[in-house]
């Protein structure tokens, strides 16, 4: 299978990410401050297989594919803790982890 240069492609489900949400994820990265409450409420990070933040943290500064790959980010439940305890949702700035994986 070929990668194209702007999708990022799950290889186990082939699911596609397009260059264009990847940036949109990139852009509200930046209003992360580490505050690390989407960690401490994911009931996933507690068996230490996925963390949000180090999602949004790879996904601001690697490229999409390599990111896809060393995440396991398909565990995540898609519950939307992260989302409603990160203070930066309230302005609707942050980003949208159950967006992402669906």
């Amino acid at each position: 299978m070929t990668e194209s240069t702007d999708k990022g492609i799950h290889k186990k489900d082939k699911k596609i990410i397009s260059r264009e949400f990847i940036e949109k994820i990139r852009a509200t990265a930046n209003y992360c401050f580490n505050c690390n409450r989407c960690v401490n409420v994911c009931p996933v990070s507690y068996l230490d297989i996925f963390h949000p933040r180090d999602l949004i943290t790879d996904l601001t500064f690697l490229p999409p594919e390599e990111v896809l790959e060393k995440h396991n980010i398909w565990q995540c439940l898609t519950c939307g803790l992260c989302m409603e305890y990160c203070p930066m949702t309230k302005d609707n700035v942050g980003v949208n982890i159950p967006e992402i994986i669906l």
